[in-house]
């Protein structure tokens, strides 16, 4: 991935993606840290809404930021430790590691953040 690069695309209804190729799972980690930059709409394994009125520097700006809390965290739901097995036996910190663990991509979000 050439981090010089940012792949921002407007569609005809002025919806902005940031297209990453990243995977699912770094992309929802990266719409998560994006704070007031990301719009609501789909994150996906190829990329992320932004708000319209991002532009690439203002990215540029929020990734440097990022960049200095590598690695971060992937978003958690609430529950989500229910449904792993033997859920109910684990220690509530426990379930969120092995969560974080397995649902972040630090490799890939490091590789978009540049």
């Amino acid at each position: 991935m050439n981090s010089e690069a940012i792949s921002l695309v407007r569609s005809g209804d002025n919806e902005l993606r940031w297209w990453t190729f990243a995977g699912l799972r770094a992309n929802a980690t990266l719409a998560e840290h994006l704070g007031r930059l990301t719009a609501v709409g789909a994150v996906d394994n190829f990329s992320l809404p932004l708000v319209p009125t991002t532009s690439s520097d203002g990215l540029e700006q929020v990734r440097a930021k990022l960049r200095g809390r590598l690695p971060l965290a992937p978003p958690i739901p609430d529950g989500a430790g229910d449904g792993l097995k033997f859920g109910a036996c684990l220690p509530p910190a426990f379930a969120e590691r092995t969560l974080r663990s397995r649902m972040g991509d630090p490799e890939s979000v490091a590789a978009c953040l540049g």
